[in-house]
């Protein structure tokens, strides 16, 4: 018999796998600006796609857009991840759009921690004269008037973040763009969301979320898009309202291997004010990929029901635990599902590896022959 190196194949898998988790490392950063009426101050957060312990956050401006009613002042600025945050730059009510001013806020960075859709507190500030005025928000680029609009004095407003990670030496733009950005309210937002991620796992993506404060508290609505732009609601999900912290787990089966999609959490209050969670992306990256084995455990034989993306070769090689081929086969597959039977009353009862190769991929598998 054959001794084929399935330990390479493992090796290899663990490679890519490896590879795959430092680009999926990588974080892209949304930004918002909320007042907090029980600190009185302005909060700017950033979300992450991703999860990095050490981020290097460099050179980076955050403007903030105000109404032109505001004394015309410096913010006071305090820092909390980052960097050293300042009111760098600053223009009163330019012509091109004379009901705002705005403010360019600057770091040269430093080492900054970050986890997953969990919401990081990059700066708080107060207006000139303190309190609370409605309608602060992000600076929007390509929207709001750039350096040559008329008024603007050559000033540029954009919102930027250079970092850099490990994976990428020579930085990246971070900044992707902002969320609940139409303009700040003055009073409480109750419901605190903590966390929204998503995990892909064979043909289901599992959204899970935790929130905090429910009060005069409505309903989640979850909506999916597969364009980041055009959403559909998926699911309506009632409160927990529970003492301390909310656990939410959400499964979406209608979901096809190849697509990437984008999901968002609408969270609707009792008067029927709501907010919008930031976006994450999720799919089924594998479009090939095993579906099911069954029965198995097995005595006679089960059946392998795998998908491809495409018609095509694909080579099944079944292994025992030494790594010794005992049987290939080679099968035309279909685009989509595919359902074939694997024969194993000529075994003996106990652990068998399933090989499955199509063109580049390779997936592995374990098969239990039962006792008779």
């Amino acid at each position: 018999m054959k001794m084929v190196p399935i330990a390479k194949w493992l090796g290899l898998f663990l490679i890519w796998c490896n590879t795959t988790a430092l680009f999926a490392q990588i974080p892209d950063l949304q930004l918002t600006v909320r007042y907090n009426p029980t600190f009185t101050r302005y909060e700017v957060f950033a979300l992450p796609n991703a999860s990095q312990s050490v981020f290097n956050w460099g050179p980076s401006q955050i403007s903030i857009v105000l109404p032109a009613s505001v004394p015309d002042e410096a913010l006071t600025i305090v820092s909390a991840a980052g960097g050293s945050w300042q009111d760098n730059s600053r223009i009163y009510a330019p012509s091109a759009l004379p009901g705002k001013d705005f403010h360019g806020i600057g770091s040269l960075g430093a080492t900054t921690s970050l986890i997953q859709n969990v919401e990081k507190l990059i700066f708080y500030f107060t207006l000139p004269g303190g309190g609370c005025t409605p309608g602060v928000r992000l600076f929007i680029n390509n929207v709001d008037p750039g350096s040559s609009a008329p008024g603007m004095n050559g000033g540029d407003f954009a919102n930027t973040i250079f970092a850099i990670v490990s994976g990428v030496p020579d930085g990246y733009e971070a900044y992707t763009g902002n969320y609940n950005n139409t303009g700040t309210i003055c009073s409480s937002v109750p419901l605190e969301l903590i966390a929204f991620s998503g995990e892909s796992s064979q043909n289901i993506i599992t959204l899970t979320w935790k929130s905090t404060n429910e009060v005069d508290f409505s309903h989640f609505e979850l909506e999916r898009s597969v364009n980041s732009v055009d959403f559909t609601t998926i699911g309506h999900i009632l409160p927990q309202l529970a003492q301390s912290y909310s656990d939410y787990t959400y499964d979406d089966k209608g979901v096809k291997p190849g697509v990437q999609y984008y999901y968002r959490l609408k969270m609707v209050d009792l008067d029927g004010h709501f907010a919008y969670s930031g976006l994450i992306k999720e799919g089924i990256d594998h479009v090939f990929f095993i579906q099911s084995i069954s029965p198995n455990p097995a005595r006679d034989q089960c059946f392998l029901t795998f998908s491809a993306a495409a018609e095509h070769l694909v080579s099944v090689a079944l292994f025992d635990v030494n790594g010794i081929l005992l049987e290939q086969q080679e099968w035309a597959c279909l685009k989509g599902e595919n359902q074939k039977i694997i024969t194993l009353n000529k075994y003996p009862s106990g652990i068998y590896i399933m090989a499955l190769t199509l063109g580049e991929d390779k997936i592995l598998a374990k098969v239990i022959k039962a006792s008779e």
